[in-house]
């Protein structure tokens, strides 16, 4: 299930703010791309590349510090080890 997070995700805040993430493979290496779209929650504006570690996704920055670490719960749904972000795969047409 890890291995297929790519995609278009939502991730959204207890608060209600939105970061939308769009993640995909890298071939030159084990972290991955990613891109930033439209960030309205700062700890995660930073954000670069994304590595799937065990059970985890760890979502880092240009640096390859850890902003967060997210499980999947769903093929299409994933939530913060700490609680405070959700997150869901959305459909790109």
């Amino acid at each position: 299930m890890y291995d297929d997070a790519e995609g278009y995700w939502k991730i959204e805040a207890n608060d209600g703010r939105v970061c939308w993430l769009g993640l995909r493979s890298d071939p030159r290496g084990s972290d991955r791309n990613l891109n930033v779209d439209h960030c309205k929650i700062s700890s995660l504006s930073a954000v670069r590349a994304w590595r799937v570690d065990s059970d985890q996704i760890l979502l880092l920055t240009e640096a390859g510090a850890v902003c967060a670490n997210f499980r999947m719960i769903g093929p299409d749904e994933l939530i913060s080890l700490d609680g405070n972000y959700r997150g869901n795969r959305v459909p790109v047409s």
